[in-house]
């Protein structure tokens, strides 16, 4: 039998603020776009959850509901310094990890013999070390991928749960039917209206009816309703690109003045995210979303692999200044560099400036790494009013 481990960290975000500030512990924390009118909720401790705060939510929306929170900005840089840690716990323990999230992961056991004998202390054995790092987390095991992320959600906060195959059907049944993957809000409606509302209600109808009606999707629910998934654990593969956005407090013109400071403090970020990393790449695209939510993306590919925030921003400004197409008032900017691989130095130069250049952004790097991003950063990108 398969045996799979799906390992969530509970309130990720709020927690990692704790152990940098343990006068936040036991207070209602949450961690969003403070900064923006149009920010929402990147995540909320159980204190603040109480309250009702929810992922998602509008940071208005939470602050009407917990006044006396405590809002916190993203610091995504430092989540990732612990998720890289939290990854390399996992591979002690097994061959084959799936990271699906910066802060969750399937774990397959195939082949850990000793986990097979007893899967609970295994898991607490994983439990242990990741709280070692200050971090609460939550284990589901379970016989396939979806059956082990279900068991997590019941297991929260700070809990492990096995789930046997002879035991899906008393758990997924009293399940609200949008438990399931793949229900959003409106297959969920269209559900409701056929007396679909719990997990055991999608039993009384067969696959060849369900798959007449929903195609591909109602295959899924019939399987998945009966604890079904045959899906793999896939190992980590590194990402295509990366990049960051920023969505502004109020719509801007189209006019360099206003949009070339945020393209410069875009291209710092993404070139500081690019190094932590390791990685270089040879594609940098510029995304616009406009007032009316559309968007436009333009591309170009470069003769060399870079990391440096001036070459992208170079790039990213001559995509801007060149387009004729970019007219409407803009909601949202974003850089993204492609064609990503592992560069551990840089492409030299005659003159010898790149490497000047390269141990320049070494030290500014260690100095974000301190305190913090923008404790460094370029006059042009100090333009940009957060």
């Amino acid at each position: 039998m398969r045996l799979i481990f799906h390992i969530d960290m509970d309130a990720f975000f709020p927690t990692v603020e704790v152990i940098d500030n343990p006068s936040l512990r036991g207070k209602p924390v949450i961690v969003g776009g403070v900064n923006s009118k149009r920010g929402v909720v990147s995540s909320a401790s159980y204190e603040a959850r109480r309250y009702g705060v929810r992922s998602g939510m509008s940071i208005q929306e939470a602050k009407r509901l917990c006044p006396g929170g405590i809002f916190l900005p993203v610091r995504h840089d430092r989540y990732v310094e612990f998720s890289y840690k939290i990854r390399n716990i996992f591979f002690e323990y097994s061959p084959k990890v799936e990271m699906i999230s910066i802060d969750e992961a399937f774990l397959d056991m195939q082949g850990v013999e000793i986990c097979k004998k007893d899967p609970i202390a295994y898991a607490e054995k994983i439990r242990v070390k990741i709280k070692s790092l200050g971090l609460s987390l939550s284990i589901g095991i379970s016989y396939n991928k979806f059956m082990a992320k279900m068991a997590t959600e019941d297991a929260k906060p700070d809990g492990i749960l096995l789930l046997n195959e002879s035991d899906a059907k008393d758990f997924l049944g009293p399940k609200n039917v949008e438990k399931l993957w793949g229900v959003g809000d409106q297959l969920k409606e269209t559900l409701n209206k056929m007396g679909i509302f719990k997990v055991s209600d999608i039993w009384k109808y067969s696959l060849d009816y369900l798959f007449y009606e929903f195609g591909k999707r109602g295959e899924d629910l019939y399987y998945l309703s009966r604890g079904i998934d045959r899906s793999e654990v896939v190992p980590y593969t590194p990402p295509k690109s990366l990049g960051k956005e920023i969505t502004l407090e109020e719509d801007i013109l189209p006019e360099p003045a206003l949009v070339i400071p945020i393209i410069s403090y875009l291209s710092e970020m993404v070139g500081y995210n690019l190094r932590l990393r390791s990685f270089s790449g040879n594609s940098i695209t510029l995304k616009i979303k406009f007032y009316n939510h559309k968007i436009k993306t333009k591309s170009k590919t470069i003769g060399y692999f870079t990391s440096f925030d001036d070459e992208i921003f170079y790039y990213a400004t001559k995509l801007f200044l060149d387009a004729k197409d970019i007219t409407l008032p803009i909601r949202l900017l974003g850089i993204y560099v492609g064609g990503l691989k592992k560069v551990f130095g840089f492409q030299l130069d005659l003159s010898g400036q790149r490497k000047k250049r390269k141990a320049l952004l070494s030290v500014i790097d260690e100095i974000r790494k301190k305190y913090g991003f923008d404790s460094v950063i370029k006059g042009v990108s100090y333009l940009y009013e957060k």
